[in-house]
């Protein structure tokens, strides 16, 4: 499991209301899981006095590795994610200068940062609304900051519910509306405002509907031909539906009327992530972007996908439907305190919600 996945989990299950933890049969974290937060800070940290990274804006997407402004957007956003640390280990030690260093990014960010509202290029910026709310929890932020920072908050939620900016009607439906979503209902989460999250969850059953088959088969495959978007486009909606959990709701097994579902889409895929079908990726995409990739060579733009890269969107949804625990171990290393955390006491949901017995 990565590192950021499993801050990500760790995040989630830290940020559980008390009766969930309560039902799921777990103290509010295990002691394991804090320790780790904060061996993650210090291990990629060895200069935690280091200056934020804060910019304008971060350019991320249709960029080649050779291009400046995708190195530099990926080195800055980095940043979102050691946020996401540093409220962790914050909350894992008590020791304040975690907390000092959270809200010295908080406060770089908030007072430089102009949204691009292109999910692609903003896709991390879900850690930074978790470690928010995770901050707030703990009394990090001054009132200044809270109301500063929520209004950029707000902003960006209202823009990424408004699809109709983008005029583009493929990415209304690909892994542009699922990061949509992700990153709407993280706003929405760090907000606590009840209709920001009532028109999050409208978004995703409305792209559940657009973006996949009852068969389970996702747009992204026949616009690419490739897993490594399905994939992709998942782990947008998996987030969401983990973060939408943490207010009691049930997305993971929401159905539409024609019989699609995030579960039925996993069902798909698996037979891909289990080794049971091979996929040569990107022999038909009708993107021309695609094409530039793999004629570069750039990593899994050619030849056959790995089912491996599906690591992560399994162990997230091992984290709503532990049906899938089985082939999240098998996909990648998962230590032993994510799998009690993503398990529960006794192999039971982290939170109350019934689970069905649909076998992949």
């Amino acid at each position: 499991m990565s590192p950021r996945l499993l801050a990500l989990c760790l995040c989630l299950s830290c940020a559980l209301p008390a009766p969930l933890q309560a039902a799921a049969g777990r103290e509010p974290a295990s002691e394991a899981g804090l320790d780790w937060a904060v061996r993650e800070r210090e291990r990629e940290r060895a200069d935690a006095a280091r200056a934020p990274r804060a910019r304008a804006q971060v350019l991320i997407e249709g960029r080649l590795g050779d291009d400046p402004a995708l190195r530099e957007g990926l080195h800055v956003s980095r940043d979102w994610f050691d946020m996401l640390c540093l409220a962790l280990a914050a909350r894992a030690s008590g020791e304040p200068g975690y907390a000092e260093r959270l809200r010295l990014y908080l406060e770089a960010w908030v007072a430089v940062y102009q949204p691009s509202y292109n999910p692609v290029s903003e896709t991390d910026f879900h850690y930074l609304a978790l470690a928010y709310a995770l901050g707030r929890a703990q009394g990090v932020f001054p009132l200044a900051l809270q109301t500063r920072s929520e209004a950029l908050f707000r902003r960006m939620a209202l823009a990424y519910l408004d699809e109709q900016r983008d005029p583009r009607p493929s990415t209304r439906r690909n892994n542009w509306q699922s990061h949509r979503v992700k990153l709407a209902t993280a706003l929405a989460y760090a907000l606590r405002d009840p209709e920001l999250m009532a028109r999050s969850r409208q978004l995703y059953r409305d792209q559940i509907e657009r973006s996949i088959t009852p068969a389970g088969q996702v747009y992204d495959f026949g616009e690419r031909d490739a897993l490594h978007y399905v994939v992709y486009s998942l782990e947008g909606l998996l987030t969401a539906a983990l973060i939408a959990r943490l207010q009691g709701e049930d997305w993971y097994w929401y159905e539409t009327a024609r019989g699609a579902s995030l579960n039925q889409a996993l069902l798909w895929l698996s037979e891909y992530a289990s080794g049971a079908k091979t996929h040569t990726e990107f022999q038909h995409t009708t993107v021309e972007f695609d094409r530039q990739r793999a004629a570069r060579g750039v990593a899994g733009f050619s030849g056959l996908w790995q089912p491996r890269t599906a690591a992560s969107c399994y162990q997230l949804a091992a984290g709503l439907a532990p049906h899938w625990l089985p082939l999240a171990r098998r996909l990648g290393p998962m230590p032993g305190w994510a799998r009690e955390l993503l398990q529960g006491a006794g192999g039971r949901p982290l939170t109350p919600v019934i689970e069905r017995r649909i076998q992949p």
